[in-house]
């Protein structure tokens, strides 16, 4: 495997990393929200029995109050900057676990990568450099193409103008998408060069 392909290995591995770093955070959250919900079933079902508004079903009470445990268990409250204030914030101390894991993988992956360009960074010039040469000939090639068709397209276009000026005919020759091709973003979306042929003198042959 080339030193280039091993570092784009890399580099995937941080993206993916992130990518797992940013579910854990997303799953944190939702934890969270989890213990809150389990604490106010329970204390919704209790409120509700000295209520009178629903029996005091056991089996229902058991399961509520052993998720409200199971919640508390894992409940902590951290204190965090909001603008010029501090506000508490519950969390579900495993699942930060978990995404603190996450985060720290990352920087692993990150770490691991800048290393591997620390050592291989010779390598890895003389391949862009091979790389950076050929795609430079083929640049090269492909613009003497490109000014030998974009001459040739504006001698056709002057042909029609000449011949349309002789008639008495306005010009009306398509505007010339060579004239800065990189800019013309349909262009290089892969749209298609108009044939330099007046649009009165197409319709009259199209119809």
């Amino acid at each position: 495997m080339s030193a280039w392909a091993q570092l784009e290995e890399r580099e995937a591995a941080v993206d993916e990393a992130r990518r797992v770093a940013g579910e854990r955070e997303r799953e944190a959250r939702r934890a969270a929200g989890a213990l809150e919900g389990a604490n106010a079933a329970f204390l919704a079902f209790v409120e509700d029995v000295a209520a009178g508004a629903r029996p005091d079903d056991a089996e229902e009470r058991g399961r509520l109050q052993r998720e409200c445990a199971a919640a508390s268990g894992r409940r902590a409250v951290r204190t965090i900057p909001v603008g010029d204030a501090f506000v508490d914030e519950v969390v579900d101390e495993v699942a930060e676990a978990v995404a603190a894991g996450a985060r720290r993988a990352v920087e692993t992956r990150v770490t691991q990568l800048r290393e591997f360009v620390r050592r291989e960074f010779p390598g890895l010039v003389a391949e862009r450099s091979e790389a950076s040469v050929r795609v430079t000939a083929e640049a090269e090639d492909a613009l003497g193409a490109f000014r030998a068709a974009h001459h040739a397209y504006g001698a056709e276009r002057a042909r029609w103008r000449r011949l349309m000026g002789l008639r008495g005919f306005p010009p009306d020759v398509p505007a010339d998408p060579l004239q800065d091709p990189v800019r013309d973003r349909d262009l290089m979306a892969g749209g298609r060069v108009p044939a330099p042929i007046p649009a009165a003198v197409r319709d009259a042959v199209a119809s």
